[in-house]
């Protein structure tokens, strides 16, 4: 494997490593980039929902591409690729799987979710808009050999664009949670054998998962799109039971435009989850439901302000960050009081992929659908530094466990290595 359109900062780097010489580079240096391909040399692009996942110890990049083969003969294929990401060395395929599907015009959605006990990845593959009746599949892959572990078609295979949300995975990595668009119905499944354990139906519009906190299996928290259409409507918030999918809670919020479109995030205390819908910040109680705050996003066109990602949390700063299309902009409110810290409002398109934070570094970092990569400081938002990488940026991106390198993948199936440190 070659590494392509090293620059001669990377060289440099690579030439003194080999000598024995210690080097760094400059935060914002593109450390490398491959285009990745199957075994005869095509090509494939990046998906829209996918994402990059990183191993815990830091020396594997898993990642996922697809491609259709022509109109007429809607047969696509889609690969699930890892990577060795020793710096400076050539990009190296530890495994790539292959598979292939139908499906229409490129509207597969892929979903990848790294294991907590870090040996499985655990993949959702759903259709998209298909002529077919074909249920979203998960898989669990060995994150080592990708060897198939076990396969499950959900239950949904009598319905065209039943898609599969993120796999949620608990604290104690047994269960998984997904939701499945259009269908209405969560599955739980079991992490060790893939098979359904209980089933919830009649739950409208779940277009993203529902989330744990990190230290409790027993609850899980998402929210539904809006039960009416048009200027305003009402989306529910919930938090169910995880042990049989049964309600513990559900508070109705009004507003303007999509209910909850991504997952909710909690808070690392898990006392508090915070939703990105109906063109507002929403804080909530996490044991009782109770609405804490509601805050507005600023507009400054259109008044049509839409957060396109899941909130991400600072629980050394209490902070949330995330991005938001038309305008595309980076806000940080306070989780507190729901006051707004700053924006960042300077970029040259839409954030799709969430924001990804380092609080080492106290650094945030977005990409937008343009292809450039943002560097801010976390406690300001003033910009740090900016790359652009060429391509639609609108998968979300990973920080190695080290805080030195950020990965990220384009629409044209690349993916990129980034110093930030």
């Amino acid at each position: 494997q070659n590494i392509l359109n090293t620059n001669m900062a990377t060289a440099v780097t690579i030439f003194m490593s080999l000598l024995g010489v210690a080097t760094a580079l400059a935060p914002g240096t593109l450390l490398w980039k491959q285009v990745l391909t199957d075994n005869s040399g095509a090509e494939f692009q990046s998906l829209w929902r996918n994402s990059v996942q990183i191993s815990y110890d830091g020396k594997a990049i898993f990642t996922a591409v697809s491609v259709a083969e022509n109109d007429a003969e809607p047969i696509g294929r889609w690969l699930l690729f890892a990577l060795s990401t020793a710096q400076g060395a050539p990009k190296r395929v530890l495994w790539q799987k292959e598979f292939f599907r139908p499906f229409e015009r490129n509207l597969q959605d892929i979903r990848l979710t790294l294991g907590v006990n870090g040996k499985r990845l655990y993949v959702a593959h759903s259709y998209g808009r298909t002529s077919v009746f074909i249920g979203p599949k998960v898989y669990a892959f060995d994150i080592a050999t990708g060897d198939e572990i076990w396969e499950n078609t959900l239950p949904d295979s009598n319905l065209v664009e039943a898609t599969a949300s993120d796999l949620m995975s608990s604290p104690t990595g047994k269960q998984l949670i997904t939701s499945v668009m259009h269908s209405h119905n969560m599955y739980s499944l079991d992490a060790e054998t893939g098979k359904v354990m209980w089933e919830r139906k009649g739950l409208y519009n779940v277009e993203g998962s529902p989330v744990f906190s990190d230290n409790d299996d027993s609850l899980a928290y998402g929210g539904s799109g809006t039960l009416t259409q048009g200027e305003g409507g009402v989306a529910c918030l919930f938090a169910i039971n995880a042990n049989n999918g049964s309600t513990r809670w559900n508070v109705s919020v009004e507003g303007r435009g999509h209910g909850v479109r991504y997952s909710p995030s909690v808070t690392g205390q898990g006392d508090t989850v915070v939703y990105t819908a109906l063109q507002s910040v929403i804080a909530v109680d996490a044991f009782s439901g109770k609405v804490l705050w509601k805050t507005p996003i600023p507009c400054r066109v259109n008044n049509d302000c839409e957060s396109r990602t899941s909130p991400v949390i600072s629980d050394v700063e209490r902070r949330i960050y995330f991005g938001t299309d038309l305008p595309g902009t980076i806000r940080s409110f306070e989780i507190k009081t729901g006051v707004e810290i700053w924006s960042f409002e300077e970029s040259d398109g839409s954030f799709f992929a969430a924001p990804v934070l380092s609080d080492t570094l106290r650094q945030v970092f977005g990409a937008t659908d343009a292809g450039t990569i943002y560097a801010l400081d976390a406690d300001s938002g003033k910009k740090i530094w900016s790359l652009t990488l060429g391509g639609n940026i609108v998968a979300n991106m990973a920080i190695d466990p080290n805080g030195s390198y950020l990965y990220a993948t384009s629409s044209n199936g690349t993916l990129f290595a980034i110093a930030i440190n």
